[in-house]
């Protein structure tokens, strides 16, 4: 029943659904699919990997391809700057309303971004918040000095 979602032809979903499975990818860092811009390609590459995968239930599968996640900084930098400004939308009651599929992807998702600080909640580690803001700081600061150099380049 799960797998009807990625079987059905040519049934490209809402652009909250394909953000759903492109935190997916981008959580297993397969970056291959999940920096597709075109959404029907996207779409197409997303079913042939979830179908490959159907030797089992969904639930399997999500629980087989957990532990692939990659909780990196640069990871996490990436995610929090995929998702935007749509952190309300990544919620388990609006998923299971559009697509029962989506909706258990969405547990384990929402899961992983707590646990990686994207999603701040009470059980979020203080250390996590720390690291993400470092980091952050870093990639900001970085892209500070490029800039100063290339304004140095052409206004000396």
């Amino acid at each position: 029943m799960y797998y009807k979602l990625f079987t059905e032809e040519g049934q490209v979903p809402s652009d909250d659904i394909i953000l759903t499975y492109k935190i997916f990818f981008q959580l297993l860092n397969n970056t291959e699919i999940s920096e597709i811009q075109d959404k029907n390609e996207f779409w197409q590459k997303t079913c042939s990997f979830l179908v490959k995968e159907n030797e089992t239930k969904m639930g399997t599968v999500i629980q087989n391809l957990v532990k692939n996640i990659d909780f990196s900084n640069e990871n996490i930098y990436k995610i929090s700057k995929m998702i935007g400004n749509n952190v309300s939308k990544l919620n388990p009651n609006y998923f299971s309303k559009l697509c029962g599929t989506t909706g258990l992807f969405i547990f384990f998702i929402k899961d992983a971004l707590e646990y990686s600080g994207i999603i701040v909640d009470k059980k979020t580690s203080i250390n996590r918040l720390f690291n993400n803001y470092t980091y952050t700081n870093e990639m900001l600061q970085s892209k500070m000095d490029r800039l100063k150099k290339i304004q140095e380049k052409f206004f000396s």
